[in-house]
């Protein structure tokens, strides 16, 4: 099929780009395929970087969590410079430490991130001497 242009004038020229994506349809539309491909792309790599940061901000308050769990224990069983020395070793600081009679309450903080325990310290009467 020649162009309106081509027929009038008697000579063979190139078909219009109008022609030519009207002659084959598919092809016009490759950039619109590749636009939509980078930005799912894009749009994965943003969902992936957020799960990222998700799951390491889930570690550092479990850690926290955990370091918090292990200064009470400390404090409970071994008093209040014990704890120090646990929190100082998991890079936690102690923000307060409360004991009421054989409870120990903590609060320990690493930069944003802040945790609470308690923790009871008995003694099991039925394994005192048993070693």
């Amino acid at each position: 099929m020649m162009s309106n242009y081509s027929t009038l004038h008697g000579n063979k020229t190139h078909l219009s780009s109008r022609s030519r994506a009207h002659r084959d349809p598919g092809r016009g539309q490759c950039g619109q395929a590749l636009v939509l491909v980078l930005v799912v792309i894009v749009f994965a790599g943003l969902v992936s970087a957020g799960v990222v940061h998700l799951g390491m901000a889930v570690a550092q308050r479990s850690s926290v969590q955990a370091a918090a769990d292990a200064v009470a224990l400390a404090g409970a069983s071994k008093g209040a410079d014990a704890a120090s020395r646990v929190a100082s070793a998991n890079n936690v600081v102690v923000e307060s430490f409360r004991q009421h009679g054989a409870d120990v309450i903590v609060s320990v903080r690493r930069s944003k991130w802040t945790a609470q325990a308690r923790a009871r310290w008995s003694v099991d009467p039925d394994h005192l001497g048993s070693d």
